[in-house]
């Protein structure tokens, strides 16, 4: 919660804010190039456009504990892209907007405001770039990669029991993984599993 409180992090994201991570930014989007290399070209676009938000958007959740409205409405604008390009069915794409916030929207009910605001919009354009399917993967690997990560502070002592942690990265690992390798990870998940 002192993240917050601290009067220099500012509220409202600005366009002049970019000058201070481009370098953390192009780094990460140099490693993604990578993953986006595997894929058809025009999966690799859209990849790459939704990469270069959340990029953003979970650098600055890291940073300060905030996930910015304008980043969010600005992937929700893009979200019609992957519909556009034939990537998903507008059907898919609605379910999964629909699925991600309202999990994600009860989760924060139900842990009386344990999960921020800015987490439950994010899921609204993901889920238009993921559909159904794989926003429910999206979730599934965000939760597991932060749960494994705060144990792991938690036990190394680094963290208590109620120290926040910005669930944005996750969700845009999470995300991230499950466009480029969705399918994959499923039906490995489900050889696992079953």
């Amino acid at each position: 919660m002192a993240k917050k409180l601290n009067s220099n992090i500012p509220q409202r994201f600005d366009w002049s804010m970019l000058a201070d991570v481009q370098g953390q930014w192009c780094g990460l989007m140099f490693v993604l190039l990578g993953l986006a290399w595997q894929l058809p070209v025009m999966e690799a676009v859209l990849f790459m456009v939704m990469a270069g938000i959340l990029v953003l958007i979970a650098i600055y959740d890291w940073r300060y504990g905030l996930i910015y409205d304008r980043l969010v409405i600005l992937l929700f604008l893009l979200g019609g892209l992957p519909i556009v390009c034939g990537h998903i069915d507008a059907v898919r794409a609605g379910l999964g907007a629909l699925l991600g916030s309202g999990l994600l929207g009860a989760l924060r009910y139900l842990t009386h405001g344990g999960l921020g605001l800015g987490d439950v919009k994010l899921a609204v354009p993901l889920g238009l770039w993921l559909g159904w399917e794989d926003i429910m993967l999206c979730l599934l690997l965000a939760s597991c990669l932060g749960v494994g990560y705060g144990g792991l502070l938690f036990c190394q002592g680094r963290i208590q029991r109620y120290t926040p942690i910005p669930f944005g990265p996750f969700l845009a690992i999470g995300a991230l993984l499950s466009f480029a390798a969705g399918n994959f990870i499923r039906a490995h998940l489900e050889k696992w599993l079953w």
